[in-house]
Parts: C-alpha cells; sequence; structure tokens
C-alpha cells in the first residue's frame, strides 16, 4: 500500500492570503502526489470549487493532527524559499502527515506551468457567481444599463 504524505495548512487569515497560501502548497502537493487537508469551515471552500486533492476535516480532528504531529513552520512573510519541496520527507512511509504553517506570498511560486492547476482550482461556486451577477445587475440597472 502507498501511504501519500497529506499537506496540513493553518488558514486563518484573509482571503487573499489564503489564496496565495493555497496556490503553493497545492503544487507543492502535486509535486510530492499529496493530498492538501483544510479545515472543513475554511473560506475557500465557501467561495471556490476546489479539486478532489483537497480534503477538509472537522477544525478538533485537524487539531488533533496539528498536536500529534511534528510542524515545519516557515515564518518569513513575503519570502520565497527554493528548496521547500526538500523540507519534506516524500520518502518516510511512517510519517505521512506533514504540517506546513506560514506564508507564501511570493509571486514565484506561481510558475506558468502550474497557472491551469491554479486557475482550475480558483473557479468560483455557482452561487457566488449568480449573487456576483444580480449585484452587478443592481449596479447597471440603478445607472440605466443591463447586463448583455
Amino acid at each position: 500500500m502507498l501511504m501519500l504524505n497529506i499537506l496540513l495548512e493553518i488558514l486563518l487569515t484573509g482571503l487573499g492570503n489564503l489564496m496565495f497560501q493555497f496556490a503553493a502548497l497545492r503544487v507543492l502537493a502535486k509535486h510530492g502526489i499529496a493530498y492538501l487537508l483544510l479545515p472543513s469551515d475554511c473560506k475557500l471552500r465557501r467561495a471556490f470549487n476546489l479539486d478532489k486533492k483537497v480534503l477538509f476535516i472537522e477544525a478538533k480532528q485537524l487539531q488533533k493532527l496539528i498536536v500529534e504531529n511534528t510542524a515545519t513552520n516557515f515564518e518569513d512573510c513575503c519570502k520565497y524559499i527554493p528548496s521547500f519541496n526538500d523540507k519534506i520527507n516524500w520518502k518516510d512511509k511512517y510519517k505521512n502527515i506533514s504540517i506546513i504553517n506560514g506564508y507564501f506570498q511570493s509571486y514565484r511560486y506561481f510558475h506558468p506551468a502550474h497557472a491551469q492547476l491554479i486557475l482550475k482550482n480558483f473557479n468560483f461556486l455557482p452561487g457566488i457567481v449568480e449573487r456576483a451577477n444580480l449585484i452587478l445587475n443592481d449596479i447597471l440597472v440603478g445607472n440605466g444599463r443591463k447586463i448583455k
């Protein structure tokens, strides 16, 4: 049986920061053939149609995993870490959870080779699109226009 690493990210910030963190970790998970594990109440889940490599668990279970596993912490904001992928031991069959906690706000994580993966995950849920269209339509109608 092949054991897959699970990248566990603590997502407690604003939506923009979450999107940076998600994009960097989703690409990292792709390289390691891993799953990205997020809290079930994550803001990203409420806005975007994330792919099947993203799994959600309850906050209590998440906290238990954090306590039980060693964390790899990157605390430098906006810093690019070129050896980031080397910090995770993808071969260790006895340790299948890696906790990564930090900010990944560098454009260098967004290599064009990964653009389609990230864009696929950042498609808004239908309810978000409908709501945005209603708001835009109200604004346009108020100004004598309508959505084409």
